[in-house]
């Protein structure tokens, strides 16, 4: 008669067979090919993941560096239109950098 004090073993050999009485092989093979499956799918989605990252941070590279072309467009517009107005207005120019240098002055005080 078999030790039943201990835990029990199913690999006991087969004396005891209680692996196949139970269907336990079967069983074990159909949750191993479970998990290989499960890995598969797991690596598939993984790597598909970083493709559409990859995709979508190569889109959202473009947007940025459109927008940045329209920013250096923009302040290239705005440098010479304050050019333009410092030349056609030089006493008007002078008297709002003074006053800009008076709020400064002020505020630095406080």
């Amino acid at each position: 008669m078999p030790d039943t004090s201990g835990p029990l073993d199913l690999d006991a050999g087969p004396a005891l067979g209680l692996k196949n009485a139970f269907g336990l092989n079967s069983e074990i093979q159909a949750l191993k090919d479970d998990m290989k499956t499960v890995r598969a799918d797991l690596a598939a989605l993984v790597e598909k993941a970083g493709e559409v990252a990859g995709a979508e941070a190569g889109r959202q590279a473009g947007k940025a560096e459109a927008m940045a072309g329209e920013a250096a467009t923009t302040a290239e517009a705005y440098r010479d239109l304050l050019k333009d107005k410092v030349r056609s207005h030089p006493l008007a120019s002078v008297g709002v950098a003074l006053l800009a240098g008076m709020v400064i002055s002020s505020m630095s005080r406080r």
